[in-house]
């Protein structure tokens, strides 16, 4: 029997790479996304390029009813999700104040609480048939001092590793792998945005990685039961620094990139 992954934000970026990567394993392919378009693109060319299964799912995970609306198509579709993967997210780059409440409260939502209820929905059955996967995508900004416009995003990143950690050893004498991912910068459209596109410009070739190298290195790192992957050599290594960089000198050049972004 064919397993079943579940994929959100499956309609772009690292979603799109991580349906691209299983399809070409034969999975079934459950893609959920907002952009209805989008989704049925990427539904159409996997299943003509694979000839595999896929039930896409359009839904706004800003939408509290959103994670058990989801479980619910996918149960009544007869499906068991075996690989489940919290990809879905965004940041507007804009300082705290500068948002409005509502906007904050969509991007919890999106950062966090579904991450959890999807987990919690979906985690039940894999328990039950003792086999299961489990990818969270974190994030490298998740460990350092976060810069301004970053308080709710770093903030959640962070929380998804702890989520991940402690579920990590919970799982781990039935069978189910949970890793957090945690990408450096990657080239998606998350940068798109007028806050973001300075960094997309400023920062160095080298920094960047692809979606289809952070889909494949989550899938493999799930695999073998890690608890973290962290992509690329130069965040593997920015990392490693952070454990011997004083922090008061990484609050110092946070402070610096503040006035050479935001000019204050």
């Amino acid at each position: 029997m064919k397993k079943v992954a579940l994929i959100t934000g499956a309609a772009s970026g690292i979603g799109k790479a991580f349906a691209e990567e299983l399809a070409l394993e034969g999975y079934k392919l459950v893609l959920v996304d907002i952009n209805r378009d989008g989704l049925e693109q990427v539904r159409s060319t996997l299943e003509s390029q694979n000839s595999i299964e896929t039930l896409p799912i359009v839904a706004d995970l800003t939408d509290p009813a959103s994670p058990q609306a989801i479980f619910d198509q996918v149960s009544h579709a007869g499906w068991q999700v075996d690989f489940l993967i919290n990809n879905a997210g965004y940041t507007s780059g804009k300082e705290f104040l500068d948002v409005e409440w509502s906007s904050h409260t969509d991007t919890i939502q999106i950062l966090t609480i579904a991450i959890v209820e999807l987990t919690y929905l979906f985690i039940q059955p894999m328990v039950e048939s003792n086999y299961g996967r489990v990818l969270i995508v974190s994030s490298c900004s998740a460990f350092g001092v976060s810069p301004p416009g970053n308080a709710l995003y770093d903030s959640s990143k962070a929380f998804c590793f702890k989520f991940v950690e402690s579920l990590h050893f919970e799982m781990a004498d039935k069978n189910i792998h949970v890793t957090a991912l945690c990408p450096g910068m990657t080239r998606t459209n998350f940068h798109e945005s007028e806050q973001l596109r300075d960094i997309k410009e400023k920062m160095p070739g080298f920094m960047w990685l692809s979606p289809a190298d952070v889909a494949r290195q989550g899938i493999d790192a799930v695999e073998k039961g890690k608890l973290i992957c962290v992509t690329g050599f130069i965040y593997k290594m920015i990392l490693a620094g952070l454990k011997i960089f004083p922090y008061r000198l990484a609050v110092a050049f946070t402070k610096l990139r503040r006035r050479v972004r935001f000019g204050k």
